[in-house]
């Protein structure tokens, strides 16, 4: 448009950045702050070492939320699957159970 900068269509907004949010709410148990905690150390994202022990410390907590009103978050749930999986034949019982009750709270990521 005539007459118009960038700054004028689209001022400039500035957020925290995702890490900050995600931590704040897992500081507070929130189920999906803590699956976004655990995907940041799995992966090693935004300034996070990749540290699988934390990242499933953070996904377990997730699945079993401390918190009364909140649900096991599905994708955490999913991500338990996923790792006992991995672990071998012995672990494969486990790793059922989780993709189980991952389908069963909504993830449409079963396997």
């Amino acid at each position: 448009m005539p007459g118009l900068s960038d700054n004028d269509i689209s001022p400039h907004i500035t957020y925290p950045p995702p890490r900050h949010r995600f931590e704040q709410a897992a500081a507070r148990n929130n189920a999906e702050g803590l699956y976004n905690v655990g995907v940041l150390h799995s992966s090693g994202q935004i300034g996070y070492t990749a540290n699988q022990t934390a990242a499933m410390e953070y996904f377990n907590r997730s699945a079993h939320p401390v918190r009364p009103d909140q649900a096991p978050f599905p994708m955490a749930l999913h991500a338990l699957g996923g790792h006992f999986q991995n672990q071998g034949a012995e672990h494969w019982r486990t790793a059922k159970k989780y993709y189980i009750k991952a389908a069963q709270a909504g993830t449409q990521y079963v396997c």
